[in-house]
């Protein structure tokens, strides 16, 4: 089936408030905006206990931000890398995340409501 023929199973509004719903669905997490905001005052990253300890602290458990932490790596805005000069795996902001926080800082009038297109 070439491309020209090919027929539209899902509307593009229906894709667009899809994304919208999974961006939301992680920027809802308890401790995702703070982990953001937190990772991008720190370029050279974050251990997992400068998370838990320093972003976390007493007001969540090291189970919350293991999950948190794991549904944003799974998404693209965290990465996880090892840290060879200290010898510890270090927490870091994507561009994703960038764009993720960036976009919680600025609301929900990014996202067209139903009956609304954008124009390219």
């Amino acid at each position: 089936m070439n491309a020209t023929s090919a027929k539209r199973i899902l509307s593009p509004r229906y894709i667009l408030q899809e994304l919208a719903d999974e961006v939301h669905k992680l920027l809802s997490l308890t401790y995702t905006r703070p982990i953001l905001e937190a990772l991008l005052k720190e370029p050279a990253g974050l251990s997992f206990r400068g998370i838990d300890v320093g972003v976390v602290g007493a007001t969540g458990s090291a189970g919350s931000a293991a999950a948190t932490l794991r549904k944003l790596i799974d998404a693209g805005w965290v990465e996880k890398k090892e840290n060879p000069k200290k010898g510890d795996t270090r927490y870091h902001l994507t561009k994703r995340g960038r764009e993720a926080l960036t976009y919680a800082k600025q609301g929900d009038g990014l996202v067209p409501v139903e009956g609304e297109t954008r124009e390219s």
